[in-house]
């Protein structure tokens, strides 16, 4: 038909980001040992996600704790460390969280 018009559309659909579901939530270290919380999401969501993370309900900003993108990282885990770790991914239209409980063995003193 030559008065027939067509147009191009683009279709944009958001969702909220996904964490994997089999997280440890418990976990027991010796001192010295090293401890990482891996929350990369299996689906980032559109938009992609942002990560926080928290030690027992504050900031993560211990001395020797790093995060780098979706993981955080404490090369050597002193008794400080025990608590419980949460992260939590979220992009506006959702959000996932996980917590893991750091548990710490120490030698006696």
């Amino acid at each position: 038909d030559p008065n027939a018009v067509s147009e191009d559309l683009l279709l944009i659909v958001s969702y909220p980001p996904v964490l994997v579901g089999d997280i440890q939530q418990s976990v027991t270290l010796n001192v010295g040992a090293p401890f990482t919380l891996n929350c990369t999401p299996v689906d980032e969501g559109n938009p992609p996600a942002t990560v926080s993370f928290s030690h027992n309900n504050t900031g993560a900003a211990e001395e020797s704790v790093t995060t780098t993108g979706y993981v955080l990282s404490v090369s050597s885990v002193v008794r400080n460390h025990r608590g419980y770790y949460s992260c939590e991914v979220s992009n506006g239209v959702g959000r996932d969280s996980v917590t893991v409980q750091l548990m710490v063995r120490a030698p006696p003193t």
